[in-house]
């Protein structure tokens, strides 16, 4: 098992990466004020640790435009060979701004592919970086976890509050 300050060394050499891809998709108002990484213990769930990580430089997004309400977020899911919930996670990302909103009110799909490609990019260059790395969804009802083969995000904006069913959605999706 991989100590917990390694890996968020890791994380913290490769943070510059990930946020030169994602500071372009959210509003100016928004900024980065604190990151953590904490561990749990597979079988348990119990949290181990907690890690402070280094913030990026340049911590705002650089769109203008009126933000949007916070409660609509672009979610990052992360898919696995498990069928069902017990193999998907997801999280999701901050405001964004009028200026990235499609024709139609959705996600433009360049939107979504610089935050699919960047979080992919980053996952990736931790995985190299790290032997025996692998980016996994834990199901806390079942004590399990499942290797994320893919990273995917939705056309159609995502609330925390209440699940959306129903909607038709045009999907982005790397392979990790």
């Amino acid at each position: 098992m991989m100590h917990a300050a390694t890996l968020a060394a890791a994380i913290d050499t490769r943070i510059a990466s990930l946020w030169t891809g994602w500071k372009d998709e959210f509003h100016s108002s928004v900024s980065m004020a604190q990151r953590d990484l904490f561990e749990y213990n597979l079988g348990t769930g119990a949290l181990v640790s907690t890690t402070p990580l280094a913030l990026p430089s340049g911590v705002a997004g650089t769109l203008s435009g009126n933000p949007l309400p916070p409660q609509l977020t672009t979610a990052i899911s992360l898919r696995t060979a498990q069928p069902g919930p017990r193999g998907r996670g997801r999280f999701y990302l901050p405001a964004g701004s009028t200026a990235i909103l499609a024709a139609d009110g959705l996600i433009p799909l360049v939107t979504r592919q610089d935050l699919v490609d960047s979080f992919a990019g980053y996952v990736g260059l931790i995985e190299s970086d790290l032997a025996d790395t692998q980016l996994s969804v834990w199901s806390k009802t079942h004590s399990d976890a499942h290797d994320v083969t893919l990273v995917q995000a939705g056309s159609v904006w995502d609330t925390q509050r209440r699940r959306r069913s129903g909607l038709p959605e045009s999907r982005y999706s790397v392979a990790v």
